[in-house]
């Protein structure tokens, strides 16, 4: 893949995970709004499996994830089973888990700093939200009252469209404090997250600096 179509590829993405982070709280609580959803989410997604690692046995597992992942979201927009949920959880989180790790792979690919490296590390660190933001919708799924808004004193149920932004100021330590995990599990995410968001930047300016070093290491 060329520079140029790399570049705009990891521009697409980033653009693509910007616009989904923007719509959720627009579409999201209704059926209409959550089925378009679907639509920037899965080209956000697929346009992070075109930026993985050139190695076609790399992309493969990513586009058998995305048509498993895709079918059982349509399926679960129509059939409200519990089990169906789950499993469309499990499968989203395989889905940009997987993509994280190519995304991850790839800025540490030797080679100049370009545009196209720094979209792609701006868009892995709001994939990493995304991870989250479904790993905290699978938890509520199976223990109900995983999450709670402190604002009122009744502590009613967190609404979806709201673990984006719970994921977002966790994963950046900003932490307002006014959705709380209670469950033991959910706390232990939210604890992984924060740390996560720490170490991202320390841990990916080094290996954008390593991959940009090893080229010349070579030369000398």
């Amino acid at each position: 893949m060329s520079t140029v179509i790399s570049d705009r590829h990891s521009l697409i993405l980033l653009l693509s995970l910007v616009a989904y982070v923007l719509l959720i709280p627009l579409l999201e609580g209704s059926r209409i709004g959550e089925a378009l959803l679907m639509i920037p989410i899965y080209v956000t997604l697929l346009a992070a499996a075109w930026l993985l690692p050139a190695a076609v046995t790399l992309r493969w597992p990513a586009i058998l994830l995305a048509v498993a992942s895709f079918v059982t979201t349509v399926t679960a927009q129509f059939y409200s089973i519990h089990a169906l949920r789950i499993g469309q959880g499990v499968l989203l989180i395989a889905f940009t888990g997987y993509l994280s790790a190519g995304l991850f792979s790839y800025l540490g690919q030797s080679g100049p700093v370009t545009e196209g490296r720094i979209y792609a590390s701006a868009s892995l660190y709001l994939m990493l939200a995304l991870l989250w933001t479904v790993i905290y919708a699978l938890i509520e799924e199976v223990h109900p009252g995983s999450f709670i808004l402190t604002l009122t004193a009744v502590g009613p149920p967190v609404a979806r469209h709201a673990y984006m932004y719970f994921s977002l100021v966790t994963l950046t330590t900003l932490g307002y404090g006014d959705i709380v995990p209670v469950n033991p599990i959910a706390r232990t995410f939210a604890g992984l997250e924060a740390a996560t968001g720490v170490l991202y930047i320390a841990i990916t300016v080094a290996r954008l600096v390593s991959a940009y070093e090893r080229p010349a290491r070579k030369g000398s």
